[in-house]
């Protein structure tokens, strides 16, 4: 629709760079998976909103999230200005994060 509209599209981006889950990890936190950090790109939205290595997203917007390209899906599924309740693990713990999508450059 938006190759129509305006010549091109764009994609939701949070700035991440990372891996997916290994099963025993996913099973030691109790999900069916995740991506794993591995790196935030400097000034972009994971890194406003505070995300750091070896932080684990599992879902985004109330979706489960189990890889790094299910969380590419996922952002795919924003425009860029969106707001989103990011869903992860640090520490042991679950947390979310209210992030403002952005785009892919």
């Amino acid at each position: 629709r938006q190759l129509i509209t305006h010549g091109y599209a764009t994609h939701g981006w949070l700035g991440i760079r990372g891996e997916d889950l290994s099963p025993a990890e996913a099973a030691a936190l109790g999900v069916p998976g995740g991506a794993r950090v591995r790196g935030v790109d400097r000034g972009s939205p994971a890194d406003r909103a505070g995300f750091d290595d070896d932080d684990v997203i599992t879902d985004g917007d109330g979706e489960e999230v189990d890889s790094m390209p299910g969380l590419a899906v996922e952002m795919r599924d924003h425009e860029p200005g969106d707001e989103v309740t990011v869903g992860y693990w640090r520490d042991g713990r679950y947390e979310t994060k209210e992030v403002t999508v952005g785009e892919h450059p």
